[in-house]
């Protein structure tokens, strides 16, 4: 028999700690990469920052459209280095050309003006429209420029030569917010504005070849990758249309509690970055449509750029504030250290370091685990004195931890009978305590129900287990009132969030 026992001795596992299931898992890897962008850096300007754009060619700097003036903000060494003032009045929507070489502007006097990147002179200036330019963009070609602003028309400029190419007067009946480049062809666009409906046109027979109309106005669209997806802002919803199947709605997804104002995208994996009134930019997977990230700022988000390198997000804000936040670059890069070979002098003295490499063999020398008093009784059988010992430290995660080792070893029926008045105490005060735990309240409840099994019989012979097994009733009812109440309220939440 002392073979048996000792190997009993080596092979006992000690009960821990039950962890309770986590709400939410670990981060995933996308969700690692977004927490890596957590260098902010905060500039403040005079007047909301309306738009913030990306340069597309290197070093990929910024261009912030703040009040009466544009800036050109350096995403390297992270300052203004230049700063643009030939406005009269506030500007918006300054962009950049693909080449970063030219920028273009309009503003609230109506004007639309063209700007040397390096030297910041105006080169063009054009007088066409009558009320305030909110929309400006550089078609893929470079040389031509449509404009879209506040009396509703769309205008196409030819550069080089100031020549108006296109113009659609009473393109919208309200006012044009947004206006995007379509990446199929380079002589469609694609506009909304407050008249509820998004238009893409043909600016070479000047007509709107689809129309899609939604239940509020338009504030913000972009063009995901590939060209053939258009997501559209309406209120605090994205809608997805597909602009091959004749705009045909793909999805819409309640992304926000207030308007959505900007949107913008991942150049790489197409996620749709949103930025609304709520002080929240989201990351949204357009494909399975969820929310795979979240920001949260310190004013209502107006405008924010994604670099197209993936290392820098701008996000601008009512109040003037422009948050940089820029991706950390690994901390300390890959081990490339490899173990010595065999029979080299390396391998002879590898024996001085304290650490091991790969497919060494390591000799631990065994010791005497240390148990504690669960384990002990756990160990002898003595399951009685195992409860106790846990209810005796007064944690519910040790408490729940062994009664489920007792129902693994079909003991937990064993502990609870046979008590006296003065060991059935302690137990009930615990499960008093206890009982509305909702980590661990399945074990708790089991026991609870094992508990007025054995002693239903012996209910009026102690008045003091007679008052803990009322106050223990009291306790459940309230535990069920509560549950009540919870699922009354999350009923008014689901019907809160489908309306």
């Amino acid at each position: 028999t002392a073979e048996p026992l000792a190997m009993a001795e080596t092979n006992y596992q000690k009960i821990g700690a039950k962890r309770a299931v986590k709400a939410r898992g670990g981060l995933t890897s996308e969700q690692r990469q977004w927490k890596r962008l957590a260098e902010p850096h905060v500039e403040q300007y005079i007047g909301s920052t309306s738009r913030i754009d990306a340069c597309p060619a290197q070093p990929h700097d910024l261009l912030v459209t703040a009040g009466t003036r544009m800036s050109i903000f350096s995403t390297r060494r992270r300052n203004a280095v230049a700063a643009i003032t030939k406005f009269k009045d506030i500007a918006y929507s300054g962009c950049w050309r693909h080449d970063g070489k030219l920028l273009a502007a309009g503003g609230e006097e109506g004007v639309v003006r063209v700007f040397d990147a390096g030297s910041r002179t105006i080169l063009r200036t054009f007088h066409g429209h009558s009320k305030p330019v909110r929309c400006v963009r550089f078609l893929q070609s470079g040389v031509q420029l449509a404009t879209g602003g506040d009396d509703g028309s769309l205008r196409l400029i030819d550069v080089p030569t100031g020549m108006e190419l296109c113009s659609v007067d009473g393109a919208h009946s309200d006012h044009i917010r947004s206006l995007e480049v379509n990446g199929l062809g380079t002589d469609l666009l694609v506009t909304g504005g407050y008249d509820h409906c998004v238009q893409l046109w043909d600016t070479r027979t000047q007509t709107a070849t689809l129309r899609m109309d939604l239940d509020k106005p338009i504030e913000a669209m972009q063009v995901l990758r590939g060209g053939s997806v258009l997501a559209a802002a309406a209120g605090n919803t994205v809608h997805l249309f597909d602009i091959n199947a004749g705009g045909k709605k793909l999805a819409s997804m309640m992304a926000h509690q207030k308007t959505v104002t900007t949107l913008s995208t991942c150049a790489r994996t197409g996620r749709l970055l949103t930025g609304a009134l709520d002080r929240i930019v989201k990351v949204i997977d357009p494909v399975e449509l969820k929310v795979v990230h979240s920001m949260k700022y310190s004013a209502p988000v107006l405008s924010l750029a994604y670099t197209n390198d993936e290392k820098h997000l701008a996000v601008g804000m009512a109040d003037g504030t422009m948050c940089l936040r820029t991706r950390k670059e690994g901390d300390t890069p890959a081990s490339t250290f490899k173990p010595p070979l065999s029979g080299t002098r390396r391998f002879f003295d590898r024996v001085v370091q304290p650490t091991a490499y790969s497919g060494d063999v390591v000799i631990e020398h065994g010791k005497k685990p240390k148990l504690k008093s669960v384990d002990k009784c756990l160990k002898e059988f003595r399951y009685s004195d195992a409860l106790n010992a846990a209810v005796a430290t007064n944690q519910p995660p040790i408490v729940a931890a062994a009664i489920e080792d007792l129902q693994a070893r079909d003991g937990l029926v064993g502990s609870v009978s046979g008590r006296n008045a003065t060991e059935l105490a302690p137990l009930l005060n615990f499960l008093c305590r206890n009982i509305g735990e909702p980590r661990y309240g399945l074990c708790f409840l089991d026991l609870a129900n094992i508990v007025f099994d054995q002693y239903v019989s012996a209910i009026g012979l102690s008045p003091s287990i007679d008052s803990l097994f009322s106050k223990l009733q009291a306790r459940c009812r309230e535990e069920l009132a509560l549950q009540n109440k919870m699922m009354a309220l999350e009923g008014v939440v689901q019907g809160l969030m489908q309306t």
